[in-house]
């Protein structure tokens, strides 16, 4: 199944700084297990590692996975309808 992993970094030095939008990049992992591998494996712009919200099972301010300085959403990826003219 393919996932669009949206990464975002806290771009402000600001005490009260959230998190903004930086890039996003599409995956195809066979497995939950294997994407989120693949997340944990990956480092923000600080170079920490991502780990999984396990509050409750529960999303932190709507976010997947957090680090020290970003955080990341996964949604499934529905690829564009394009019309033929």
């Amino acid at each position: 199944m393919k996932h669009k992993i949206k990464y975002h970094y806290i771009m402000s030095t600001h005490m009260m700084a959230v998190p903004e939008f930086h890039h996003f990049e599409i995956v195809n992992a066979d497995t939950q297990h294997d994407l989120r591998t693949y997340v944990e494996k990956q480092k923000d712009d600080r170079g920490q590692r991502y780990k999984k919200c396990s509050l409750a099972n529960k999303k932190i301010f709507g976010y997947d996975y957090t680090s020290a300085q970003g955080a990341v959403k996964i949604e499934v990826y529905i690829p564009p309808k394009v019309k033929k003219i």
